[in-house]
């Protein structure tokens, strides 16, 4: 069972549904979304405090792991837009000392449902940023151009996270199989990261129809971009995008 897979550019995907960037140490993670179920209860929805617990436990193994020695949250962190749950103070909370007792430090980049998160985090001793530069890496969330973040440059490789991107398959029967997946574009020089929340499904990567929401990648042939999907412990070499065609798939996610 493979559990890792490291790139040409030397940074690691993991089925943990995290990168790992071994020269400074640094554990990337992406949309955790956490307090979901408290705004879907806002609204009416009857669903039980489930995810942030798969969270810590994914996280923690993750952290196990690779020892790092600072993780980056790439947005998404909280899930309301209008304002900040009982729930989501709580777990930021958590997530914070979580990370901290095990020996790392924690930087946000701020997405696009993170309106109000600088207020919770005001609490705590913790740096947020439209995007971090670490090596030759940009990590940023999406939802803003990067062209106009000031530390863009066209000679290094951009870390998304935002679009939630799955791989849906059909089986021999014809069942839909749904897994995260990381897409990487080596032409392009860009990574997008799946969600690290159990709850979020997105873009599917094979749909023809499928509308990226970050900006720099619609305009993209994304077809020689490789997928690697996550389940079950394992992180599985899918190929190319342009290898798989689902003409009936134009699903959304949060």
């Amino acid at each position: 069972m493979r559990t890792e897979i490291k790139l040409p550019n030397g940074i690691i995907l993991s089925s943990y549904n995290t990168i790992l960037i071994p020269r400074s140490e640094t554990m990337v993670i992406s949309d955790l979304h956490v307090g979901y179920e408290a705004s879907m209860r806002a609204e009416g929805v009857a669903i039980p405090d489930f995810q942030f617990k798969q969270i810590l436990e994914t996280l923690g193994n993750a952290m196990d792991h690779f020892s790092p020695s600072q993780v980056i949250i790439n947005g998404d962190i909280k899930h309301e837009f209008a304002r900040n749950l009982g729930q989501e103070w709580d777990e930021v909370f958590q997530l914070i000392d979580f990370i901290n007792d095990k020996g790392a430090s924690v930087k946000f980049v701020r997405g696009n449902h993170d309106n109000f998160l600088k207020t919770i985090i005001s609490k705590r001793d913790v740096e947020m940023a439209d995007s971090y530069s670490i090596d030759n890496f940009q990590i940023t969330h999406g939802h803003l151009s990067s062209k106009s973040l000031a530390t863009y440059d066209e000679s290094i490789i951009t870390i998304y996270g935002h679009e939630h991107p799955v791989l849906r398959l059909r089986d021999e029967i014809g069942a839909r199989i749904t897994m995260p997946c990381f897409l990487y574009g080596k032409t392009n020089k860009f990574i997008i990261m799946p969600a690290f929340s159990p709850l979020a499904s997105g873009t599917n990567v094979i749909a023809p129809n499928r509308n990226f929401m970050i900006e720099e990648l619609r305009e993209l042939d994304v077809s020689k971009a490789r997928i690697y999907a996550t389940g079950e412990g394992e992180i599985m070499d899918f190929g190319m995008v342009g290898d798989h065609i689902d003409e009936d798939d134009d699903i959304r996610g949060y």
